[in-house]
């Protein structure tokens, strides 16, 4: 399970008139909205990601956003979560100067990282 970025969605949302070259950053950003779209990883999001998402990308400029949205809120491949188990943390993430919109990203350690061959830990 990973929790997307909105930034990762924004770099992937190009048109595509042809696959990109296998070592450019944007193959690597397809290549997991690929896996989320085959349901070999699963995304957990909350409400307000779901905004954020849609508010950064009002219009997915390529096949794979489109389904990304598709496959996340209809299609089984996203779980809609969160409650915030980590009401201490947000005090310490404050301190630090941790984003408050990015809460949502550090939310979910506390549930596991998980590591995807040739992907590092997500």
């Amino acid at each position: 399970m990973i929790v997307v970025d909105t930034n990762v969605l924004q770099k992937a949302n190009a048109p595509l008139d042809h696959e990109p070259k296998a070592r450019r950053k944007i193959q690597h950003r397809l290549d997991l909205l690929k896996r989320i779209v085959a349901k070999e990883v699963k995304v957990l999001y909350s409400l307000r990601l779901m905004h954020e998402y849609r508010t950064q990308i009002p219009t997915p400029r390529n096949e794979y956003l489109r389904t990304f949205f598709e496959v996340l809120t209809a299609g089984g491949g996203g779980l809609l979560n969160w409650r915030t188990p980590w009401k201490e943390g947000r005090l310490a993430a404050r301190e630090c100067r941790y984003p408050g919109e990015d809460d949502h990203v550090a939310e979910f350690p506390l549930i596991g990282p998980t590591r995807f061959p040739g992907m590092g830990t997500t």
